[in-house]
């Protein structure tokens, strides 16, 4: 079951804009609505890659596609369960849900913990090792070290230098499989929850953008 209050039926997603308590501007939107607009860049870098021939284009937009696909996962997980645990059906977890949200525990726990603790199910380890790919990889590019390293060539030395193989290594195979991993994710967590082969294509729209085919 699609969980309530997620823009059941819309063409897309919703927003509108509020003026809060404290007298400050704030917009509301439906609970797919950062989704939608996430995948929607996460597709026009994967294709985009799919499209350049310039090497330095072909890792600017692969790097832009895995960037947004753990971007989108993390979001994805976040938004779905809270709304969730919103409903009668599952509100006994809400407390430690949002505690964890809080605590901002970590993507990959929350995608082994909270649909075993939801539905007692668990999202295939094939499925989350190629998470656990796509995020080693999202890391070493985001959470960049400088090596300091020191390049000697005869008499010369260049010192200063730093690590960039995750980078340069980046093809157009990277920009498609983060936006196929991305997609795995959500299909495999409304497997879990109960949506049938046929229904799972029309979650994917309503949650993502992706027209059934």
């Amino acid at each position: 079951m699609i969980p309530q209050g997620s823009a059941r039926g819309a063409a897309g997603p919703l927003k509108t804009n509020v003026r809060g308590m404290d007298k400050k501007n704030k917009i509301l939107g439906s609970p797919n609505k950062i989704i939608w607009s996430y995948f929607e860049g996460l597709r026009k870098a994967s294709y985009r890659a799919s499209l350049v021939s310039d090497d330095r284009d072909i890792k600017q937009e692969t790097a832009v596609a895995v960037f947004l696909s753990v971007n989108v996962i993390e979001a994805f997980v976040n938004i779905y369960f809270r709304v969730l645990v919103s409903q009668k059906e599952y509100h006994k977890y809400q407390d430690e849900i949002v505690s964890d949200l809080n605590k901002h525990v970590a993507l990959g726990k929350k995608l082994n913990k909270w649909p075993n603790l939801i539905f007692r199910k668990s999202i295939s380890k094939e499925t989350l090792l190629s998470f656990d790919r796509l995020k080693k990889l999202r890391n070493e590019l985001t959470h960049f070290k400088s090596s300091h390293e020191t390049l000697e060539y005869q008499e010369i030395a260049i010192t200063g230098l730093v690590d960039v193989t995750s980078f340069e290594n980046l093809t157009k195979a990277d920009a498609e499989i983060s936006l196929c991993v991305a997609e795995k994710i959500l299909e495999a967590i409304f497997q879990i929850n109960g949506l049938s082969d046929d229904e799972i294509p029309h979650a994917m729209h309503l949650w993502t953008g992706k027209p059934p085919s």
